[in-house]
């Protein structure tokens, strides 16, 4: 007799007991499909029991199990146990959270045709020149991306010349060539990387002295310090040693210039995004990907923390202060924190980089349990810091945030075609709503901060613990109707602009209007490009984006 031990998506603090006649302990980490209720769902296998102490009729049938699929490491369950544990969550809901939602499915996307990519062999590369006609123009074009360092795609090769797939028979037969998969890890071909300074220098040399073993590197480097290109030198050592890299950053937006940067430097070696941004298909299939050892980088919001990794040899969290790592709802956890847990467990480095290291970092750091490392200097030596002005409000009378010297300021920016830049530490419309005549606020009843005024369908949201509720139309304490916004948000800011510069394109950018795939992308693209005249946004807005006009 044999059970399989088994963690369903539900609310409860358990795992639940299945018979199993062909379950052993090498399935342990399977995703399977039981009986559950009057439905079937998806489970994964924590443990597998010669016994159980539920009676003959209580006990249900495994309909399936997955062999097909990656299973989960010990590695990564006992992570995910600790994060239960330690967070207080069900087991079966926290193994769930970590795993792309087309997982929890039935029936798992179709496996994706993985394309060929070629490249010349030796005997090739001496050969193939002497036997194409010099006027064949498109045939030499084709002969050109097989003999680049980069293996080429079929679909690159058929762009060069017509009769692509033809000649690659013929040169396959000939033995000129050498092809693979385009998603399995080749060789790293990197770009010539930028001398470093001398605290570079340093932190690269301390940091890949301990690739084969833990330990926690605080990198607290001002800005335009160069921590990303410390981050490049270790990465390239770790990929060199045939080993994953896990990248967390905070906020999705930061993930398309971090991901050009890397592709740029390590143009050979397999890298996948993960974030909520991707479809449910694109992200199974990164995640597949990850876990069955294909990519040698992964780039990733907080939940890349619980992605199987294989050969997972190096983590790196890039701006490791920011709360955005850590998870306000469900599975409430610090990926910054499991990241150190997890790198512990492995026995391999973790990186935190910050310009603005957070308390308990710092700490850590001063105490010695975190090595820490100082970059002050500025990467480029002809760089200077900014000017910077302080307006006095007593003198200048602020309207809705905006002081007349400011307005000026960014309507000289419009006149001479540039972009503005303007930061709220606030998203929303306004911090609170305010009763002129007896003074009350709107409060959190779940927690004790103020709610946010949003414009949209105008709610007032919590943003520390999610709570949302309706904007009241009277005061709940006096009955009266003047209730006013007291403060001002990224929205106001936005409308207030509107007003002022209605033909500049303004744009918004914070976790609102991030929110939904295609938005990202469209606000992404509008930066990328220099359509933007005036962008307001939180401290999202500084991170990850190359401003043309700016």
């Amino acid at each position: 007799m044999a059970f399989a031990q088994i963690a369903l998506d539900v609310p409860l603090s358990t795992v639940f007991d299945y018979f199993a006649p062909d379950v052993t302990p090498a399935d342990i980490g399977c995703r399977v499909i039981v009986p559950f209720g009057q439905k079937k769902q998806t489970g994964v296998i924590v443990a597998v029991a010669e016994t159980t102490a539920l009676a003959a009729k209580q006990i249900k049938s495994v309909s399936a199990i997955d062999r097909d699929s990656p299973r989960l490491s010990a590695s990564v369950l006992s992570l995910l146990s600790f994060a239960a544990d330690y967070y207080h969550h069900p087991i079966g809901q926290t193994i769930f959270a970590a795993l792309p939602p087309a997982y929890r499915e039935l029936t798992l996307p179709k496996p994706r045709q993985r394309e060929q990519v070629y490249q010349f062999s030796a005997l090739g590369r001496e050969q193939a020149l002497a036997t194409v006609p010099k006027r064949a123009v498109a045939q030499h074009n084709m002969l050109a991306l097989l003999s680049a360092e980069r293996p080429a795609t079929l679909t690159s090769l058929r762009v060069a010349c017509a009769a692509a797939s033809k000649l690659l028979r013929h040169f396959n037969e000939l033995g000129w060539l050498e092809s693979s998969d385009a998603a399995q890890p080749v060789a790293l071909h990197a770009s010539q990387p930028p001398t470093l300074n001398g605290e570079q220098h340093d932190a690269v040399s301390q940091i890949s002295a301990t690739l084969d073993r833990f330990s926690c590197w605080l990198l607290q480097g001002i800005t335009g310090s160069g921590k990303t290109e410390v981050y490049l030198h270790i990465v390239a050592q770790a990929i060199t040693q045939r080993k994953q890299v896990l990248i967390l950053v905070p906020e999705i937006s930061l993930t398309p210039q971090l991901e050009g940067r890397f592709r740029a430097r390590f143009p050979s070696a397999a890298m996948v995004s993960l974030h909520s941004g991707l479809g449910n298909t694109e992200r199974y299939h990164a995640w597949r990907d990850a876990a069955e050892g294909r990519v040698d980088i992964v780039l990733g919001t907080r939940l890349a923390v619980f992605t199987e990794l294989p050969r997972l040899g190096l983590i790196v969290v890039d701006e490791e202060h920011d709360a955005s790592f850590k998870q306000q709802e469900g599975l409430r956890y610090s990926a910054r924190d499991l990241a150190v847990f997890r790198a512990h467990a492995a026995n391999l480095p973790v990186v935190l980089g910050s310009a603005t290291p957070s308390l308990e970092s710092f700490a850590h750091g001063q105490r010695g349990q975190y090595r820490r490392l100082a970059l002050n200097q500025r990467a480029h030596q002809s760089a200077v810091l900014p000017q910077v002005k302080l307006i006095d409000t007593r003198a200048h009378k602020a309207k809705e945030g905006f002081t007349e010297p400011l307005t000026r300021a960014v309507a000289a920016r419009l006149e001479r075609g540039e972009q503005s830049l303007i930061f709220i530490n606030r998203r929303g419309y306004a911090p609170v709503i305010h009763c002129r005549a007896c003074g009350w606020l709107a409060g959190c009843p779940r927690c004790s901060t103020r709610l946010v005024f949003h414009l949209k369908r105008r709610p007032l949201r919590c943003h520390l613990c999610g709570h949302v509720e309706a904007a009241p139309e009277s005061c709940p304490a006096c009955g009266s109707v003047d209730l006013r916004p007291v403060g001002e948000g990224t929205q106001r800011i936005e409308a207030l602009l509107n007003q002022q510069f209605p033909t500049a394109r303004i744009l918004r950018l914070d976790r609102d209007s991030m929110g939904h795939k295609n938005a990202w992308q469209n606000n992404l693209a509008a930066i990328a490009s220099g359509e933007a005249d005036i962008l307001v946004g939180t401290q999202m807005l500084a991170k990850g984006h190359d401003f043309p006009k700016l």
